[in-house]
């Protein structure tokens, strides 16, 4: 005949969360940055457009469109696609832009770096016809 013994399991449990409590906790996971943008190109240039494009990590949850203004970078727009449509430009305007990718949350990743960057110029003015 087995007897019960509370008293005894109480104290050896105890013993083994104390145990537990005392282990030392595992580092924290350094998160990963994502993979730059690559590819930025600047297609279909005209006066007052251009299309932009590159290739995303598909980690990312959106990109940011950066601009050069005056040496100091500026987002300029926002988006999950790896394009975006410039359409308010400026006439024989010269611009710099750059990429970089936020990523989704709580899958171990920060912001990427940014993209190389790219310049162009929007062509001048049309002439119209008379």
């Amino acid at each position: 005949m087995t007897r019960f013994r509370p008293a005894r399991r109480l104290l050896a449990a105890g013993a083994i969360a104390v145990g537990l409590a005392l282990a030392p906790a595992p580092a924290a996971l350094a998160a990963t940055p994502l993979a730059a943008p690559t590819d930025l190109q600047a297609l279909h240039v005209s006066d007052t457009a251009a299309d932009m494009f590159w290739l995303r990590d598909s980690a990312s949850a959106e990109d940011v469109l950066q601009r050069r203004v005056n040496g100091v970078w500026q987002d300029f727009a926002r988006g999950l696609t790896g394009y975006a449509y410039l359409r308010t430009l400026t006439p024989g305007t010269t611009y710099t832009f750059r990429v970089y990718s936020i990523p989704y949350q709580g899958l171990g990743y920060t912001n990427s770096a940014p993209s190389a960057s790219i310049t162009f110029t929007t062509l001048s003015a049309a002439i119209s016809a008379r």
